[in-house]
């Protein structure tokens, strides 16, 4: 089971697939999952990153965000990359590595609340606004904007393309006659929940930055693993054999700080906005 580590509390299940409580596609919009669900299809998975609290079984005081990701590849360099940029040689460690990938990908995409390889996504938003603003970004394809008050979206309430424009570089949808739906109750409703966006990003659109990151990030874990190993897990700052002795900084032996102040300051400016 994947978890997106954002928030808590409860959300109905928009789209298909199974819901977490075992209930077929037809009903799953009236159902809630707990808020470290996903729901998984077989091309992807769910990902709930935005948690409202329930008001009614119909509404929500703030929005639901709730994103497809197809796929589910975190890697944001190839190995052959990362050995080199770590200058290490030969396939010993290319086990080691490849997890370390991995859980880097992983934790980089929950850091900066985007996806990163390119897919195809489904993001539910408010509709009371002028501007909708994406998860993932450049948008590749807009495949389709629905608009609906009872949150069924069929298809007779697709918008057509010329009722708004797409600005491709940021993610942002904006509507060219006013918010997507009227405010309601003179304007203190923002409709939550009653846009729905499906849209593609390209993949191999990686910033450099973000890979430099993903490359830090992986060979500070690497170099954590292979302390360990020397030190057969002992957390040693110093250790002696024979007239030799081999000392370790504190950092370097314990893992503090969790996450490389480098890595943080490059993916700083990547973070997606709170919704």
């Amino acid at each position: 089971m994947r978890r997106c580590g954002a928030g808590r509390g409860t959300l109905p299940v928009q789209g298909g697939g199974r819901s977490a409580t075992g209930g077929d596609e037809a009903d799953s919009s009236r159902r809630l999952v707990s808020a470290s669900s996903i729901l998984s299809k077989s091309d992807g998975f769910y990902c709930i990153v935005k948690y409202p609290k329930q008001i009614t079984q119909n509404y929500y005081d703030n929005f639901t965000l709730l994103i497809f990701l197809k796929g589910g590849s975190h890697m944001l360099e190839t190995l052959a990359n990362v050995k080199l940029a770590l200058g290490i040689s030969g396939t010993d460690s290319d086990g080691l590595l490849e997890r370390l990938m991995t859980s880097a990908g992983e934790w980089i995409r929950e850091y900066t609340g985007r996806e990163w390889t390119g897919g195809t996504f489904t993001e539910v938003h408010a509709a009371g606004y002028t501007l909708v603003f994406l998860r993932n970004f450049p948008v590749e394809t807009l495949v389709s904007l629905k608009v609906d008050p009872k949150r069924e979206f069929g298809p007779y309430t697709e918008r057509p393309l010329t009722s708004f424009v797409v600005h491709r570089e940021r993610g942002v949808v904006e509507s060219v006659d006013g918010p997507f739906l009227e405010p309601q109750d003179g304007g203190n409703g923002d409709w939550p929940g009653a846009l729905q966006v499906v849209y593609t990003t390209p993949s191999g659109a990686t910033p450099v930055a973000v890979r430099e990151a993903f490359i830090q990030l992986v060979g500070y874990w690497y170099r954590l693993t292979r302390t360990a190993m020397v030190q057969n897990h002992e957390l040693l700052v110093s250790q002696q054999s024979g007239t030799e002795m081999k000392t370790w900084p504190w950092p370097a032996v314990s893992g503090l700080p969790r996450m490389p102040a480098g890595v943080v300051q490059l993916l700083q400016p990547f973070r997606a906005p709170p919704l």
